[in-house]
């Protein structure tokens, strides 16, 4: 059986319904997401038997669908004993993990990036590195946009900041507070200038994502040049659940669908406790935004697929873990048509 978050669940309903519908069920809404599609989503703790909630709650006007939220384990923490590279914070943060050491591509030139070396065998195999060294990164004139769904991202690491001391990540957000499972409502904005995460394995991906190539630190990511990363938090130590980590993924959807505008045309709403150069970036020509997170399961479920068909609808293209075990049964999300699937044979 799938673990769920016990007494919880995901109600979708019209956007005329109010959470007041829930306390007559002996229930409370937690969380409340509006994604401006005319209906929200709801997370909502019973205080009796959930099942028996979900049961009732869908005989209600205006409800669509009513499903557990369904637990995900912590992703494996990721830690060496170097000395941190960190840069210097201007403001509070947190208790670093450790030295996060995400593995990416020689790019040709390890001698620039030198804990790159030997540690990119999967690149290798697959000749990847033939069509990067044919790569020149000075011609790199367009910025990307690259996103990922994790446990967060070390924003002071020195691998995320450019040549010219600018950091990498155009924005985080949160749907966990910090240090624990509750869940945000709405997703907070996490400064660029702190590190929320407490496991590591985002800051991993995002290095072997993005980490700035030919610096002479670190390693060197697979989009290594005038890249623009966006790092949502889904995950804590403790792991996350359906509602935090596609809460996350449909916050995306709505964000690129307004950067996708002229900046004056744009919903201020959606961008409400980012920067200011998030909500006047350049509009957004960029074809497909891909969007990186490593977890799945043996089924899915209607929150789940909605998210990531609004994602497809921006522009979005998941790229979702399969797994390593070479398995040949199903994993999802990764087995949903339009998403591209990542996975080993051993």
């Amino acid at each position: 059986d799938e673990a769920v978050n016990e007494g919880y669940s995901i109600i979708k309903a019209a956007d005329f319904v109010t959470a007041d519908v829930f306390t007559a069920l002996n229930a409370q809404a937690e969380a409340r997401r509006d994604l401006h599609d005319g209906y929200v989503y709801f997370l909502v703790k019973s205080h009796g038997d959930a099942a028996q909630f979900r049961a009732a709650v869908r005989k209600l006007n205006g409800i669509l669908y009513a499903q557990p939220d369904y637990r995900y384990d912590a992703p494996k923490a990721i830690q060496s004993d170097e000395k941190p590279p960190y840069r210097t914070p201007k403001t509070r943060t947190s208790v670093h993990p450790g030295a996060l050491k995400p593995f990416g591509t020689g790019d040709g030139n390890v001698n620039e990036d030198p804990k790159a070396d030997l540690a990119d065998w999967g690149l290798t195999a697959a000749h990847a590195l033939e069509a990067f060294k044919a790569y020149d990164a000075s011609d790199a004139v367009h910025p990307v946009l690259t996103a990922i769904v994790d446990s967060g991202v070390n924003s002071l690491h020195e691998d995320f900041y450019d040549k010219g001391d600018h950091s990498i990540v155009l924005y985080a957000k949160s749907s966990l507070k910090r240090g624990s499972d509750v869940i945000c409502d709405p997703l907070e904005p996490v400064p660029i200038s702190d590190n929320w995460d407490d496991v590591g394995h985002g800051s991993h991906c995002a290095g072997t994502i993005a980490a700035v190539g030919n610096n002479g630190k670190g390693i060197c990511g697979v989009s290594h040049a005038n890249t623009k990363l966006i790092a949502y938090r889904g995950l804590s130590r403790t792991g996350g659940s359906s509602y935090s980590v596609y809460s996350c993924l449909g916050d995306l959807a709505e964000i690129i669908t307004e950067l996708r505008k002229e900046p004056a045309s744009r919903n201020k709403s959606v961008f409400t406790g980012l920067p200011a150069d998030v909500q006047n970036y350049p509009k957004l020509t960029q074809k497909t935004v891909p969007v990186n997170i490593s977890l799945g399961g043996y089924s899915i479920h209607p929150y789940e697929v909605e998210m990531m068909n609004k994602a497809l609808a921006a522009g979005i293209l998941p790229v979702i873990a399969m797994a390593n075990d070479g398995k040949t049964v199903a994993s999802y999300p990764a087995a949903l048509q339009g998403v591209l699937a990542v996975g080993a044979t051993s």
